[in-house]
């Protein structure tokens, strides 16, 4: 597979923009369960000077993308490019010409919520879950308070009630009692009668909340140091903020004891939270996001991508963020936080509104229009065992290597061979005995190049492509009498196996031919099920003007033609929206494998919307053009 695709796992839209009646930001609004992500820049709406912004922030399962590394799913780094990919979402608002977007990672955690509206913002977010323009997080936390004794004796104090009480209307109450001993205390009754100090009236105090507790009718639990006059009051459920708290002083409003909250980040008692600001890296509260602005020569997290037209997704190579984050960790790379797409800091800045970019979001009905990061790469196998060339001297020296492989299965699974010192291999050529159907005696001659380090060496230097996979690149010169080669793979002292090419002579021509190719994917089924992750379609090209020889016709085998270039692309049939382009850039990643049976690639057909039919299509690169092939393949996709 040289394609895998990740969608996003959170994602929200944050904004400043103001509400209908232009006095009011929406600062606290949430849209995080919006099928939609919007993008602007609004000037001189409210006031000739006023700005107001709205920006989109999405996150990743890196974890997943490391994962799949770990099991060799997808290659190391260097060797796979990550793309953003975020498809536009057309609407019936402007649309923004000649604006430039920047990427840029976010460096702070971050809370999707569950907000829906976009148009009136009336899906709050203040100290409840989700992100907004203000805060990243709300983070429900278990408040604290203490009760601190003033009085030393019990004098005045029989019958006076201790009460906790909450701005909700709940409240606790004790009732003191000069005639129960301090160790007396239970869990309505503060014992006074042997009290003679502050610490005294705390021990008392704690004996009643304890007893309280234990009895579950207050929703506490305390702690005290045996000697304090202090008593700390913990909540025993975490909440948001404001519901409820311990009001000013105790014991029937006079100054025995009082209570205190903690002011620290925590706002309110029994259901005290804080939530969480963005910060800037100085660690100052900032407003719409937190961002990493690191661009060197390791590290990039941010990008820029232009729009001239105003309606282009976004694919976007990704690729120095992806493995940042891949290592994790502020030593070793960056920790996950996601991304923020918005518009350039100069132009959040202009005096020019640009109103409005839309894409669509993780939850939106459209299956391949979701937010994806897509790991593309060359998982080519070039496998000239079917196409095996003597060297010629109208050859460049590349071509005139031939790149042989041996699979080694054990058990039906790829297995490396034990004991190969430094996981080489050594691969050797012999011509055929009498019968061309064992090889002979003699090792063939081979010429410098490749994995041969000298010519007129008898051995090829192999080694490990991936687990159980070997290869070997080898030229060696013959002429057409010798119609069979032998390899054989083998270390020192061990021949592993013996495989058989027939070897063809490359041709000059005095006219430029233009082959016609005909094709059949000769393992395609009707249909396949999501869940399988890895499939292997397989194509046969033949040229159609073909002309089988006598050994063919004996045979009923017809040969396959051999193309070095081959690409696929994949489209949902019923409205022939392509899923997968053809690959021809850079990565290769849509490339076709060979090998001496034909053409061949893996898909992961999880990445498919289930209950759809789809069509292959493939591209020829053949004297130096590509050509489209005029058959195309259709299979369905079940859930």
């Amino acid at each position: 597979m040289a394609i895998k695709r990740y969608t996003a796992n959170a994602d929200n839209t944050i904004t400043n923009a103001f509400e209908s009646n232009l006095s009011t930001r929406a600062t606290g609004s949430n849209m995080g369960r919006a099928d939609i992500l919007e993008v602007f820049h609004i000037y001189g709406q409210e006031s000739s000077t006023s700005q107001e912004l709205s920006r989109a922030i999405i996150e990743f399962p890196v974890t997943s993308i490391s994962t799949d590394r770990t099991n060799d799913d997808i290659p190391a780094s260097g060797s796979v490019s990550f793309y953003l990919r975020m498809f536009n979402a057309p609407h019936g608002s402007s649309i923004p010409r000649d604006a430039t977007y920047t990427v840029i990672a976010l460096s702070q955690s971050w809370q999707e919520g569950y907000g829906m509206d976009m148009e009136a913002y009336t899906n709050l977010t203040y100290g409840s879950t989700g992100s907004n323009w203000l805060q990243a997080t709300d983070l429900l936390v278990a408040a604290t308070a203490s009760v601190t004794a003033i009085a030393t004796a019990n004098t005045g104090m029989n019958g006076l009630t201790l009460i906790l009480s909450g701005t909700d209307g709940t409240s606790y109450t004790a009732t003191c009692d000069t005639a129960l001993t301090i160790a007396g205390s239970t869990a309505t009754s503060v014992g006074l009668s042997d009290m003679s100090s502050a610490a005294n009236l705390a021990n008392a105090v704690y004996n009643t909340l304890t007893g309280a507790l234990a009895a579950s009718t207050v929703p506490i639990s305390a702690s005290w140091d045996g000697s304090s006059a202090v008593i700390t009051l913990y909540q025993t459920e975490a909440g948001k903020v404001g519901n409820t708290h311990i009001n000013g002083t105790l014991v029937d409003g006079t100054s025995y004891a009082t209570a205190s909250m903690n002011t620290g980040s925590v706002q309110g008692f029994y259901s005290g939270s804080q939530w969480t600001p963005w910060f800037d890296t100085e660690g100052i509260a900032t407003d719409g996001g937190s961002f990493n602005e690191i661009k060197n020569a390791s590290t990039r997290t941010w990008f820029d991508v232009a729009m001239p037209n105003g309606t282009e997704d976004i694919e976007l190579d990704i690729t120095p963020l992806v493995e940042d984050w891949i290592k994790g960790g502020a030593t070793a790379g960056l920790s996950n936080h996601g991304l923020c797409v918005k518009l350039t800091s100069s132009l959040e800045s202009s005096s020019l509104s640009q109103y409005t970019k839309k894409f669509f979001a993780r939850g939106s009905q459209y299956f391949f229009k979701r937010p994806v990061i897509e790991a593309r790469w060359d998982s080519s196998v070039s496998d000239n065992r079917g196409s095996f060339y003597f060297s010629s001297s109208i050859a460049t020296a590349a071509d005139n290597l031939n790149t042989l492989y041996l699979y080694n299965y054990v058990r039906g699974q790829l297995q490396e061979i034990p004991n190969l010192t430094n996981k080489t291999i050594l691969v050797s050529l012999y011509s055929g005995s009498d019968t061309n159907t064992t090889p002979g005696t003699d090792k063939l001659e081979l010429s410098v190049g490749g994995d041969v380090v000298a010519a007129s060496d008898l051995n090829a230097t192999g080694g490990i492509v991936s687990t159980g996979i070997y290869s070997a690149s080898i030229a060696v010169t013959g002429t057409t009498a010798l119609t069979r080669v032998f390899d054989m793979w083998h270390d020192e002292s061990t021949e592993f196996h013996t495989g058989s090419s027939d070897p063809e002579v490359f041709q000059s021509f005095n006219y430029n031919p233009s082959p016609n190719i005909v094709s059949s994917m000769t393992n395609l089924k009707p249909s396949y099920n999501k869940q399988e992750k890895n499939t292997r379609f397989r194509l046969f090209t033949r040229q159609k003007d073909w002309t089988p020889n006598v050994y063919t016709k004996v045979t009923q085998e017809i040969e396959n033609y051999t193309i070095d270039s081959i690409y696929y692309s994949l489209s949902r049939t019923v409205d022939d929206f392509e899923v997968v382009a053809f690959g021809t850039g850079s990565d290769n990643y849509t490339k076709l494998s060979y090998d001496i049976t034909g053409s061949y690639f893996d898909f992961d057909v999880s990445i498919l919307e289930g209950g759809y039919s789809y069509t292959i299509e493939y591209l020829y690169y053949l004297n130096g053009k590509y050509i489209e092939s005029k058959e195309s393949y259709k299979f369905r996709v079940e859930e």
